[in-house]
Formats: structure tokens, C-alpha cells, sequence
């Protein structure tokens, strides 16, 4: 894989790309969206789509060393490579989570996983990501 300041290269079949989250503490995570951009050469989907780019949202807990998923999505855009392969991202997107944030114990962080299969192309492009979360009170120097 090739990382960037603003983007990430896929360059081999389901490697996988760690995002960190940052997002005050306390909040609740409502949505999380990956840009991303397949990149060109597929043949016709379905019979030339590979295994479709997956986002998981996890938190690792330091104090138990436990790794919890707290959503999973594909690629929506099975069945087209034109709107696979398109000139601009398309967003994967994670929806109806509404996890609270623990900083204090939890590191959180999306991993995203390459397209698979018979049918890989190298070059799909994560240009970024985007996290929504709701927040009540937010302490900017953390003196409580």
C-alpha cells in the first residue's frame, strides 16, 4: 500500500489500511464515511466483480487488550463497475451506529479492506473519510 497526506493507494488483494478516530470524548458516533474510488480495468460486474472493499469501525480497549467491531459495511456499488471505477469517490458508509466514546481506555480507529478476488485491480483510492457524531458537552482543556 502507498499512504499519502490526503490519500491511500491499494496496491495487493485484501490489504487492509487502519484510520485513526479522533473524536472528543463522550460523543456518540453516528455515521462514518470512506471516500473511495475503485480503480479502472474491471470487467463487467457482476461475473468481473471482485470481493467489494469492506469498512469496519473498531475500538481497541487498553486495558483488556479486547478488540470490538461496532459496524461493518461493503462497497455499495456491486453490480456496476462504471459506478465502481467513476471518475469522483463514491462513499462507503457506516449508519445507524451510536456508540459513546470511552478516550480514557479505548483507541478507535476504521479498517478499511481491499477489494479480492479473481478479478483484483490495483490502484483503488481511499481520498478520505469523514466521521458524524453528536456531542453534549465537549471540555476543550480537559479540567472537567
Amino acid at each position: 500500500p502507498t499512504a499519502g497526506a490526503f490519500k491511500y493507494i491499494n496496491t495487493s488483494s485484501g490489504v487492509e489500511c487502519l484510520l485513526p478516530v479522533a473524536v472528543p470524548d463522550g460523543a456518540a458516533i453516528r455515521e462514518v464515511k470512506v471516500y473511495f474510488q475503485g480503480a479502472s480495468g474491471h470487467a463487467a460486474f457482476p461475473g468481473g466483480q471482485p470481493t467489494m472493499p469492506i469498512v469496519n469501525l473498531l475500538h481497541y480497549d487498553i486495558t483488556t487488550g479486547a478488540l470490538t467491531s461496532l459496524g461493518t459495511q461493503s462497497d455499495p456499488t456491486t453490480g456496476s463497475a462504471g459506478a465502481y471505477e467513476n471518475t469522483t469517490p463514491h462513499a462507503i458508509t457506516l449508519t445507524g451506529l451510536n456508540h459513546t466514546v470511552r478516550r480514557d481506555v479505548r483507541r478507535y480507529f476504521v479498517e478499511f479492506t481491499a477489494e479480492t478476488g479473481a478479478n483484483f485491480q490495483s490502484g483503488g483510492v481511499i481520498h478520505g473519510m469523514s466521521v458524524s457524531y453528536d456531542v453534549t458537552y465537549y471540555d476543550e482543556h480537559g479540567t472537567g
